[in-house]
């Protein structure tokens, strides 16, 4: 059984480099439990069809572009891709030094006597003291598997957080596993049913209620791609925002004094992006199908 797991987190951000342009004296240590870095895109992690859902040029640090060499045609990144980015970025800022990977801090602790941090290490006696801590844990850290009463299960149960591993894929890929139940409905949960269905497995889908799965957007919307349209000037003419209150096209479209007309076509522009979005994934194909459509107010 995969559960997903959320794919947001990295590691190396710049802001350690920032730290040490303003402070360059300071010994910095970057702590992590990973055998590299990268966070949710470190080397363990990254299963044989995963990218990343931002297009190409929309994945990068202002201070340091990413280069096209294994961009997929269609632009998207794989996480080989990604891992390989985050690897340059950390040695070009020479934050590679101040790595320490396969590390575990068990407890972290305010220690008055010496006016500072004390962090301790998990399976030794070393204590660190610091005068500033940066948490930068994000949320993918911990596989989080639900209880559920399983005492009548004679298989195995996995997390998609090891779904990278070798061993893990050459446990799945054995032709004696048949069926494969996946639990949860997000981006990696994806991934999983993906792959699985690849190995020729066949593959139940579990999905509470309530939720539902994650939208399957097309990879090119209006000839764009769709990430980078949906981060686009004109798409964002449309949403309201506390940051435009003031100008004369908010106060016109989305403003207390818009007129009917202003707001029938905010309602028909969302609704064609919304059916240009979800119609290329055929989700009324099955029953099955219509099960994974997300339930969208504007479709109503």
């Amino acid at each position: 059984m995969f559960q997903y797991a959320i794919t947001t987190a990295i590691l190396i951000r710049n802001y350690d480099f920032r730290y040490l342009q303003i402070e360059p004296q300071a010994d910095l240590i970057i702590i992590d439990s990973d055998s590299t870095l990268g966070g949710t895109w470190s080397k363990d992690r990254l299963y044989p069809n995963l990218v990343a859902e931002a297009h190409f040029g929309l994945f990068e640090y202002s201070d340091h572009p990413m280069s096209p060499e294994g961009i997929l045609d269609d632009g998207r990144i794989p996480g080989a891709s990604v891992h390989k980015y985050l690897d340059e970025y950390a040695a070009k800022f020479d934050l590679k030094k101040r790595l320490r990977l396969r590390t575990t801090v068990t407890r972290v602790t305010r220690d008055p006597k010496n006016n500072a941090w004390s962090v301790q290490i998990q399976g030794s006696d070393e204590i660190i003291l610091c005068e500033k801590i940066i948490m930068g844990t994000g949320l993918t850290s911990e596989p989080l598997i639900p209880q559920i009463p399983c005492h009548d299960f004679m298989g195995e149960i996995l997390h998609t957080k090891t779904l990278g591993l070798p061993e893990t894929i050459d446990r799945i890929s054995d032709a004696s596993i048949k069926r494969v139940l996946v639990y949860g409905g997000s981006k990696s949960a994806f991934d999983a049913v993906h792959f699985l269905l690849q190995l020729g497995k066949g593959v139940e889908w579990v999905i509470r209620p309530g939720n539902g799965p994650s939208i399957m957007s097309p990879l090119r919307i209006l000839g764009r791609p769709t990430f980078r349209l949906s981060n686009s000037r004109l798409i964002g003419l449309f949403s309201p925002t506390v940051f435009d209150l003031s100008s004369s096209w908010y106060k016109l479209i989305h403003g207390p004094g818009s007129t009917f007309i202003a707001r029938r076509a905010i309602k028909a522009f969302w609704k064609i992006m919304t059916y240009l979005t979800i119609w290329p994934a055929h989700y009324l194909r099955s029953e099955n199908g219509k099960r994974l459509q997300p339930q969208l107010g504007l479709m109503r």
